[in-house]
């Protein structure tokens, strides 16, 4: 179980916030936090506290500012245009494309 909810809380929370980041970092933390729990302190290595220390100095940075009227684009909103500079004037089916 100390391995297999950290590595569950990657692997889902890498899809649901469009973040790779933030799923690779949510396990380590989840790594730490459940060694601490269960009383296991001295198995978790050096280099684990300083990448949680990281990630939660680096996720308390990415929200915005209280009383901010600002808001980050969603991700959709982001997608969708990295979709459209992607698409060419004439198309999906141009010259030289086999499927039509």
């Amino acid at each position: 179980m100390e391995i297999a909810v950290p590595a569950f809380l990657t692997i889902v929370l890498m899809p649901f916030t469009y973040s790779i980041s933030a799923g690779i970092g949510a396990g380590f933390l989840a790594y730490v936090l459940i060694k601490v729990v269960r009383g296991k302190v001295r198995e978790v290595h050096a280099l684990m506290w300083v990448i949680a220390a990281l990630f939660i100095i680096y996720s308390l940075s990415r929200r915005s500012p209280p009383g901010s009227t600002e808001s980050r684009t969603p991700p959709k909103a982001r997608r969708a245009a990295a979709r459209r500079a992607f698409v060419r004037p004439e198309g999906i089916l141009s010259e030289g494309n086999d499927l039509g």
